[in-house]
């Protein structure tokens, strides 16, 4: 009897799903980050022939690391050695989070990954981890379909030489464009308002023409003189042409450095592009410096005694003689004058006069220093200090509205600093009254002030000297203060009674003060 054999004896394979925790997933995923990574890579090789300073940013160093980015996808693609791939995997990925994580806590604004785009290195920070992670817990399930280790073999060994000289071709494409030879020049020490000029030499390194198509600097210091004349101008192969540049230091201090970027394309492909990046820098040095640069007082209680006075140093950078012109406060109550002066540096003071200050607020003002110095003539020193008054009333006026009926009596709080005692009260309109309340404390007093019912509108002001205890010193000062009072005239309705024109009496208010 032959043997019948049924569908169930030989049950097809379950259906593959679809799982994160799948590794064909996970080194899927991994690879195509790798692709990502090193194609964005490859463009900034095509696009920045400078890249940057540092041994990372090199285009040699960039270069092999855009290799192992290819060559690691595409281990992972072709799926040769799968436990051995998946461990590799999780080291690449998790020294990659901690170099995107140092990147991150180091406040950088890109972690350079992927090229040109300005990527959060906290983002990186947290794929990598994610990657990793997968790929360490991460299933193995046997494939649907096995392909031999030699057919892996071979197609890893077909691609990569191919990718391997796209890459070599597009990141030295740049060079066989315009070159300079001297891309970064440093003007060393300098002043304050001078203009540099340097000219660098672009040489076309291609064997056909190239059109230089802009030329963008990075701030409007830099000024290329003949832009004009090169501007969509055909350069042959093999010849070299000029640029110059001229850097207005200004007002700035210190080291600066400034770039100036050369677009330029070939005149039979249009789409091979390139760019030359050219710096220029220079340390700017001052005339003179201000030692202090500020001028800052601290508390200081109003009205003062005595001006405050402060020394301050104009420590000259240059050598050679430099003189004062004026000194120019901008406050009346502010003085300044030179004290003495030499090769080395000139000792300015400054007095403030507190006296006329009443409020408690914070002050600032300046004095305007204005020299023969050919590169900075005027500079200005800021004065700055908290003014905390000795007596203060609770309102600035008292007005009353003229609707107001009878006597009005309205209430002041004199408050001190320090303790003190209301010395006299006085006030130039007699009709108003003045009572002093009992002291609440010594340090804040009542002052009830009376304004009576008038025809005619009345303006007056109380003068109320306090006697104030200065506690650094123990003496005391006399302080007076003012209080205007107002009261407006009340109106006053007078009503008459006259006939129209159909002989009915109607009634008209008039008002008068």
């Amino acid at each position: 009897m032959s043997e019948q054999y049924s569908h169930q004896d030989h049950p097809s394979p379950p259906a593959r799903r679809f799982s994160p925790w799948d590794w064909g997933f996970v080194k899927l995923a991994a690879a195509l980050v790798l692709l990502t990574a090193a194609s964005m890579k490859t463009h900034q090789l095509i696009t920045f022939p400078v890249l940057g300073e540092g041994i990372l940013q090199t285009r040699w160093f960039q270069i092999v690391l855009v290799e192992f980015e290819f060559t690691f996808s595409l281990w992972l693609l072709v799926g040769i050695f799968p436990r051995l791939a998946r461990w590799a995997t999780v080291l690449l990925f998790g020294a990659f989070f901690l170099v995107s994580f140092f990147k991150a806590i180091a406040g950088e604004e890109s972690c350079g990954c992927f090229g040109a785009a300005k990527v959060s290195p906290w983002f990186t920070t947290t794929l990598d981890l994610v990657l990793a992670t997968f790929a360490a817990i991460a299933e193995r399930r046997p494939p649907a379909r096995r392909v031999s280790l030699k057919k892996r073999a071979l197609l890893l060994i077909a691609l990569w030489p191919t990718m391997s000289a796209a890459l070599i071709y597009f990141a030295f494409l740049p060079f066989l464009g315009l070159d300079c030879a001297e891309a970064a020049f440093d003007f060393g020490a300098c002043r304050q308002r001078d203009e540099l000029t340097h000219t660098f030499e672009l040489t076309n390194r291609s064997n056909r023409p190239v059109v230089i198509t802009g030329i963008k600097t990075s701030c409007g210091c830099m000024i290329p003189d003949n832009e004009a004349d090169l501007l969509g101008r055909a350069i042959e192969s093999g010849q070299t042409v000029a640029l110059t540049i001229r850097l207005k230091t200004g007002l700035s201090r210190g080291k600066i450095t400034k770039a100036t970027l050369v677009r330029y394309r070939g005149s039979a492909a249009a789409h091979r592009a390139g760019r030359v990046q050219l710096q220029l820098s220079a340390t700017v040095q001052e005339d003179y410096t201000l030692d202090p640069p500020v001028v800052d007082l601290g508390r200081r209680a109003v009205p003062g005694g005595e001006p405050i006075t402060s020394t301050v140093t104009l420590r000259k950078s240059i050598p050679g003689p430099m003189k004062i012109l004026a000194l120019k406060p901008s406050k009346n109550y502010i003085t300044a004058e030179v004290l003495s002066q030499s090769d080395e540096a000139i000792v300015l003071e400054v007095r403030v006069d507190l006296g006329a200050q009443t409020l408690s607020a914070e002050q600032d003002a300046y004095v305007v220093i204005e020299t023969d110095s050919r590169s900075a003539p005027s500079s200005v020193l800021p004065i700055r200090w908290t003014a905390v008054s000795r007596a203060e009333l609770s309102r600035d006026s008292i007005i009353i509205p003229s609707d107001a009926e009878g006597t009005v009596s309205e209430t002041v709080t004199v408050k001190t600093q320090t303790p003190s005692v209301i010395e006299e009260i006085t006030c130039d309109d007699r009709r108003i009254e003045i009572f002093q309340e009992e002291d609440r404390s010594r340090r804040e007093h009542r002052v009830r002030v009376e304004i009576p019912e008038t025809e005619e509108s009345l303006t007056g002001t109380v003068r109320i000297g306090v006697r104030v205890k200065d506690e650094v010193s123990g003496g005391e000062d006399l302080f007076a203060a003012e209080l205007p009072v107002y009261r407006f005239a009340r109106e006053r309705r007078e009503i008459s009674h006259a006939a129209d024109g159909n002989g009915e009496e109607k009634a008209h208010e008039t008002k008068s003060r």
